[in-house]
């Protein structure tokens, strides 16, 4: 009792930052039990429900490696990401955990793993105990990672890997000689990282190519520290290299499907990297970098943590991290510009290193003399924090999905057909809610199918769905039009077909004009 009081009289700055930490270590527990097993059909449920019908098809027999996403036809292996977050899912899934729980768990127990390897870098780096309170404090309590965390999505299995191999890469920088297992530690981490999500990894990088500066200057001469610097550079170029021969075998496989296709690398990149008038534009600059990123991973406060980092220009020794951070952040949203403004979920790489540099800012306010005024800031930050979540995310959480149409039309798909069957959807994108929740391998039309390969599809269906025989049609007579100069094509197709079943302004339809 005595040591209690005295560490108190001692430290009473970090007890209190310290409880801040336990509450919203708590809150967040709380969030990720609201809604925990409700269907994925919230913010991007596209992005989700790809993710779960990945995982839902390796319960169901499908291969591990070239896993089957199948909604856009035979060939069903369409594989994009490395499916790290997708085997532990399904594991999970396997000892009778639906899908959508067995997700949003793995997803933030990653999200809540990251304060380990956030330690260890802070610690390495030679921050003080009370710098990985305040940005861990600012992490959990973030409205944005808080969301997005208990989402069906490879996000945080992502990042808990790159910011674990930050953390080896730092440790393995200051060593005199590493240690074969701690490089080959970092090696075997980064690789799972950059193959689950690269387009998560720039950020990490350029702080790691400042470690590496940093490590060849403490060098009294360069033969001295080339093991270690040669192992550093090993363990960046491996994981890049892996990663380029999973896109090369990925890409394979894609270009096996006739729709597959348009997914392969090299018809990405204008989706994926963006345009120049992207990163010049006052869209991005306003909208992205200095509104929505800060106004989502710091809330309503967020100019009091701007405000902070601003703040570091007071104090020199957190000038350089603070600055580091702001590039590290910058990095993905102009590297990956369209995906960055089209997805506010991407954010997830990127906002980490904000709220770094808002803690760098805050520790620097308490360094002025005036400790318990960075208190004070962070408990603010907090304070907008849970304002932020419950306006913005909070309805997410309870809202009932199990009435949502596209929920209400997949069960009607289950109702009429048979497993083993596949079904067409028309008029849906390829979104893959409907094949998810009924439970039925499908091809979808995307709006953009040229007149060509559509008028394939309806001459021979079956030759695009392999052995599943087409057990049904599903279309909404308000979508059509979206296929614009198509969309007669798409008429003649669904004419003469009996009526399955109706939902709103969609229709499950026989396979056969001639059923009766």
């Amino acid at each position: 009792m005595t040591v209690t009081r005295r560490r108190w009289r001692l430290e009473p700055r970090r007890t209190v930052l310290l409880v801040l930490l336990v509450l919203v270590s708590i809150n967040a527990l709380v969030i990720l039990s609201l809604g925990l097993t409700k269907p994925v059909l919230e913010a991007h449920a596209f992005r989700q429900s790809q993710t779960a019908l990945t995982i839902y098809w390796l319960l169901h027999g499908g291969p591990l490696l070239a896993y089957e996403t199948p909604n856009l036809g035979y060939p069903w292996s369409l594989p994009l990401e490395f499916p790290t977050y997708q085997w532990l899912v399904a594991l999970l899934s396997s000892a009778g955990v639906s899908i959508d729980a067995a997700g949003r768990l793995v997803a933030f127990a990653f999200y809540l793993g990251c304060l380990w390897p956030l330690r260890v870098l802070l610690r390495t780096e030679r921050f003080d105990t009370n710098a990985y309170l305040i940005i861990a404090t600012l992490f959990l309590g973030s409205p944005f990672y808080l969301y997005w965390s208990r989402t069906v999505l490879i996000e945080s299995c992502a990042v808990f890997f790159d910011l674990l191999w930050l953390a080896l890469f730092a440790t393995v920088a200051r060593s005199e000689k590493p240690s074969f297992p701690r490089v080959l530690a970092m090696i075997a981490v980064g690789s799972v990282g950059a193959l689950t999500k690269v387009t998560s990894f720039p950020g990490f990088m350029i702080i790691a190519g400042i470690i590496f500066l940093a490590a060849a200057r403490r060098a009294d001469s360069l033969r001295s520290r080339l093991p270690t610097l040669s192992a550093l550079v090993a363990g960046t170029l491996l994981p890049i290299i892996a990663t380029a021969i999973w896109v090369a075998y990925s890409d394979r496989l894609k270009a096996m499907n006739p729709f597959g296709a348009m997914l392969i690398s090299t018809q990405l990149t204008g989706w994926n990297f963006g345009t120049l008038a992207q990163r010049l534009s006052s869209n991005f600059w306003l909208g992205v970098v200095a509104d929505r990123t800060p106004a989502e991973a710091l809330g309503y406060a967020r100019w009091l943590g701007l405000a902070a980092i601003v703040g570091t220009l007071m104090e020199r020794r957190y000038l350089l991290p603070a600055a580091i951070c702001v590039a590290a952040f910058l990095t993905p949203l102009l590297v990956f510009t369209n995906l960055q403004i089209v997805h506010d979920y991407y954010q997830y790489a990127a906002g980490l290193f904000l709220i770094g540099a808002v803690g760098v800012g805050i520790v620097s306010i308490g360094s002025w003399g005036r400790g318990w005024i960075s208190v004070v800031a962070l408990v603010v930050i907090l304070a907008g924090d849970v304002a932020k979540f419950q306006r913005y995310y909070m309805h997410f959480l309870v809202a009932d999905d199990r009435q949502d149409e596209r929920y209400r039309l997949a069960a009607l798909v289950r109702s009429v057909t048979a497993p083993g069957q596949s079904v067409i959807l028309i008029g849906f994108g390829w979104s893959p809610e409907v094949p998810y929740y009924g439970q039925r391998k499908s091809l979808q039309l995307p709006y953009t199918t040229d007149a060509a390969l559509m008028q394939r599809v309806f001459d021979d269906p079956q030759r695009f769905l392999g052995s599943d025989t087409l057990g049904a049609i599903v279309f909404c007579d308000d979508k059509i039009k979206y296929y614009d100069d198509r969309a007669a094509l798409v008429r003649n197709f669904l004419a003469g077909r009996k009526v399955l079943g109706a939902l709103a302004d969609c229709q499950v339809l026989s396979a056969n004009r001639s059923a009766s």
